[in-house]
């Protein structure tokens, strides 16, 4: 399995999923070109160089010869010629692995409607354009969309199940995580019953035993907080899988990321930290299956991968909750270097950097980057999103650490009054509003309404990641001081006493 298929299957922090099949190659029905014209053959054989070139990596080579062989293609040949299609197609993709990706959604869209009108629209070639389409259209943003070409894609895949099973999965998995991030958990549950379905998954098939439908639930239940439902997943998954991770083993990985994942949202960082190294140095690691000539190009790819990234990042927002604020920055510099020119991941990377910065007390443009993140969430998952409505959170954080309530205020009102509704009262959203309503209510002198937040907040918290737990003990940190602030030591002092008080705060 390549590796770009399988950043699609472990599901990246910041939705990295890349769709592009290798480059189609034109061929006509028998596959014997020797009778096409002179013209003809001579775009086939630089369509075949233009691949070759890519798959060596040389992608400025790759692209000056594609867009030449496209012109000259469409120019002798015409628009619907199937040369001039997989020109057209392979330049496409060459924008997109550039991050040329206005440029790549134009040659995309004008490949799809190619392909449909010559070979209509459930032909092979027409559903990898339609795929490519789609995963252009998510990282520019379009998820609405992206989202309805995955779904046309699926539909007409499902026809031919045992010749589609692998993209199917891809697509599958890739509509999982745009529901997680919308927030919507009904259609991210309904799209992984697939799954479950035995004829997707034939006892045989070797190549199912990575695509394990615990664990999309696993990790659907982190995400809303229903963290003892997780833990008994990822046990289970960790015993049948985690627990000899050998040569890149796509499932192994998958857990133990997701493990890694769990184990920071519980704050429980040096386990976290642990598996979390594991699966970045595996990402990177040399593979021993490659001749040698291979193995330098593979390396560097291995560095700059779409799911090495995801690791580096994790491994980042480790170290920023333990507090190794320079170990964290570099990771977080070296992802923003690999994403510089991508419109949605450098705009999230440079939010974290800039935390750190401010962390740090270096200058830091925290507010301008976090206010970025949130308007792109806006746009790409709607106002209600568990994503969206998490930025808002941290936005308001922002403007309460400045000693600006008044700024926090409606953020925290938005962003509880959102949660409750869409994501339920024990969501970790909800709970972060609580937490910051309840402290700006504080501010305020409106104690009596501070304490009912900050009471829901503590009892929440505590149910789900128990009480030394550091949200749990900034909840209780909050009461605690309400009450002194109050003159009721009692009370204050029997808080004290239930929650034991660790080192740690909010990440």
């Amino acid at each position: 399995m390549s590796v770009v298929r399988y950043a699609c299957r472990v599901g990246l922090v910041v939705a990295t999923c890349s769709l592009f099949a290798p480059l189609a190659l034109a061929k006509d029905g028998d596959g014997n070109n020797s009778h096409l014209p002179n013209i003809a053959s001579i775009i086939y054989s630089n369509n075949i160089k233009s691949a070759s070139l890519y798959e060596a990596g040389k992608y400025q080579e790759a692209l000056k010869l594609a867009e030449s062989t496209l012109k000259k293609a469409e120019a002798e040949l015409g628009e619907n010629d199937r040369n001039t299609l997989t020109s057209l197609q392979n330049l496409a993709v060459l924008y997109g692995t550039l991050n040329r990706y206005e440029e790549a959604a134009a040659m995309s869209e004008k490949a799809l409607a190619a392909r449909e009108r010559t070979l209509g629209h459930d032909a092979p070639d027409t559903i990898q354009s339609m795929n490519n389409l789609a995963y252009i259209y998510s990282k520019l943003g379009r998820d609405k969309e992206s989202e309805q070409l995955y779904l046309r894609s699926i539909d007409l895949m499902k026809e031919d199940i045992s010749h589609y099973k692998e993209n199917i999965e891809d697509n599958v998995r890739t509509l999982g995580i745009m529901y997680e991030s919308a927030g919507r958990y009904d259609d991210a549950e309904n799209i992984y019953t697939i799954v479950n379905n035995n004829k997707f998954e034939p006892k045989a098939d070797i190549n199912n035993m990575y695509f394990e439908h615990d664990m999309y639930f696993a990790d659907l239940y982190t995400k809303q907080g229903r963290y003892g439902e997780a833990e008994v997943l990822y046990d289970q998954m960790y015993d049948r899988h985690g627990k000899g991770l050998l040569h890149h083993d796509p499932l192994s990985m998958w857990v133990l990321r997701s493990l890694s994942t769990f184990y920071y949202k519980m704050a429980r960082y040096q386990e976290a930290e642990v598996l979390a190294l594991r699966v970045l140095e595996e990402s990177e690691r040399q593979s021993a299956f490659l001749l040698p000539e291979f193995r330098e190009r593979d390396r560097e790819y291995r560095r700059n991968s779409p799911e090495t990234m995801t690791y580096v990042l994790n491994l980042a927002h480790i170290y920023v909750a333990e507090g190794r604020l320079d170990e964290a920055g570099k990771l977080y510099q070296r992802a923003l270097n690999r994403y510089k020119d991508d419109k949605v991941e450098s705009v999230y990377i440079t939010a974290y950097l800039e935390n750190v910065h401010r962390k740090q007390g270096r200058p830091s443009h925290l507010e301008q980057a976090l206010t970025a993140a949130l308007a792109l969430n806006e746009r790409r998952f709607g106002r209600e999103a568990q994503s969206t409505l998490s930025w808002v959170n941290r936005l308001a954080r922002f403007y309460r650490e400045e000693g600006q309530p008044q700024k926090a205020k409606p953020l925290y009102e938005r962003a509880l009054e959102g949660a409750e509704r869409v994501l339920g009262h024990h969501n970790p959203v909800t709970l972060d509003g609580l937490d910051g309503l309840a402290y700006v209510y504080q501010s305020e002198g409106r104690l009596d309404q501070a304490e009912a937040l900050y009471v829901r907040a503590v009892g929440s918290r505590e149910r789900a990641l128990g009480s030394n737990h550091p949200d749990t003990q900034e909840s209780l940190k909050g009461l605690v001081s309400l009450y002194q602030g109050q003159g009721r030591a009692a009370d204050a002092e029997q808080l004290l006493k239930r929650f034991p008080q660790r080192h740690g705060g909010k990440r």
